[in-house]
């Protein structure tokens, strides 16, 4: 059930596999991604983005797999395609560096899905995307890929880069350590960097430090590390693409946004990050815009953005 790119012939030839995790929590905000791509296609066909159906509804593979498959350069996985899998929302498992984990949803948990799929990448480069990126501007996916052919010894590059800092961790309400990483929901990797992930996952990961302090890894960051380890580089855009794309964030933990209100919630937070005017000369009325699109949007969406920024284990 992994068809398109017109009928897949096309895709091994492809230079790109840009994989997308969906969920029934994020796939509404993930249609709209989707349908983002096509500002990429009109100036870059050698991709194609995988769409990773995990454990969606019959519901709403009825609504979105008839419009995904109708684009050129979606290719859809769907994880029960034979058979229901049997993941349960809070019930615990073990990451393969033996770290205790639970389920976020009924369905896989991304590290699961990401540590495997990496290592099966099929094209020269292999991408994490996640649902709640969107493309608002494309040049910036050109950017990435030229770098990447420049430098054979770059294992990989973000849209977006943080240092290692002294962070609060609404989840655990605890400050901790957490470590540089290149961010996940936008990040191209060469293939060949694929079999270090057989030897550190993609998980989480977390030592305790002297002081008693925990020092984090996020997903990805341990097995950026160990790139780092072996004679690679990762890099991310300069800041002057910000303009071009948006992550809304965290939107698999989604309980409050609906059909009824997802438009305006988009509406809301492009405007308040890059303005709406994308002309010469707008930098003022775009500065206002952001300012007052942002107090709007944390007035009518603050529950929204509380409820990401903690675990809901308790079954649905």
């Amino acid at each position: 059930m992994a068809k398109s790119p017109k009928e897949a012939g096309e895709s091994t030839a492809r230079e790109l596999t840009l994989f997308m995790l969906v969920t029934n929590r994020d796939c509404l905000l993930a249609h709209y991604a989707i349908l983002s791509y096509r500002k990429l296609w009109r100036i870059y066909r050698s991709f194609v983005l995988e769409v990773y159906a995990n454990c969606l509804s019959p519901e709403n593979k009825a609504r979105y797999f008839p419009q995904w498959r109708d684009l050129p350069y979606v290719s859809i996985r769907d994880n029960e395609a034979n058979g229901k899998l049997q993941r349960v929302k809070g019930a615990p498992f073990v990451s393969p560096e033996g770290n205790a984990f639970r389920y976020d949803d009924n369905c896989e948990h991304y590290d699961e899905v990401w540590t495997r799929e990496h290592q099966r990448a099929a094209t020269p480069f292999w991408a994490t995307v996640d649902a709640d990126f969107e493309v608002l501007e494309p040049q910036f996916v050109g950017e990435m890929m030229a770098l990447l052919r420049a430098d054979s010894r770059l294992a990989g590059v973000s849209t977006d880069y943080t240092s290692t800092e002294i962070v609060f961790d609404s989840y655990s309400n605890r400050v901790i350590q957490l470590n540089e990483r290149w961010h996940t929901w936008c990040c191209i990797y060469r293939r060949e960097t694929a079999k270090y992930l057989s030897q550190v996952s993609s998980f989480y990961v977390e030592q305790l430090l002297p002081n008693g302090r925990r020092h984090a890894f996020d997903s990805y960051a341990n097995v950026q590390q160990h790139f780092l380890q072996n004679g690679y580089r990762m890099t991310a855009l300069p800041a002057d693409f910000q303009h071009q794309f948006i992550h809304y964030g965290a939107f698999s933990k989604n309980k409050s946004i609906t059909e009824k209100n997802v438009r305006v919630y988009r509406f809301l937070a492009i405007a308040a990050k890059r303005g709406l005017l994308r002309l010469p000369l707008c930098g003022k009325p775009n500065h206002l815009t952001r300012r007052l699109s942002r107090r709007v949007f944390n007035r009518l969406f603050a529950k929204a953005v509380a409820e990401r920024q903690v675990y809901d284990f308790d079954a649905a």
